[in-house]
């Protein structure tokens, strides 16, 4: 009798300890895998700045090299105060498109 309980207590608490080694090994594994905010916050301003965003979701302003993105104003899109240029329609409609520098999407 008294073999048969110690058996059940040292199996129960090698079972106790194989759960709880693999709860904690799952819950490391998946913290290194998750990335921090910081590494998303890089990892965004890498997509915008590799894909163009600015290109067309900024207004421009011009530098001394010309039309240059208006950083104080990313991606704010088109100005409301500043009217829109008077379009030629019948360019558009022979295939050409408009474009200036201050066009924002």
């Amino acid at each position: 009798m008294r073999k048969t309980i110690l058996t059940m207590a040292v199996t129960a608490g090698v079972i106790t300890a194989l759960l709880q080694a693999c709860n904690g090994n799952e819950k490391t594994a998946q913290a290194a895998a998750k990335p921090g905010q910081e590494e998303e916050i890089k990892r965004g301003e890498y997509l915008v700045s590799i894909s163009g965003c600015d290109d067309c979701h900024t207004p421009k302003k011009m530098g001394a090299m010309g039309p240059e993105p208006d950083m104080s104003l990313r991606f704010s899109g088109y100005r409301s105060a500043v009217p829109f240029s008077k379009v030629d329609t019948s360019i558009i409609k022979q295939g050409w498109i408009l474009a200036n520098y201050d066009l924002t999407g």
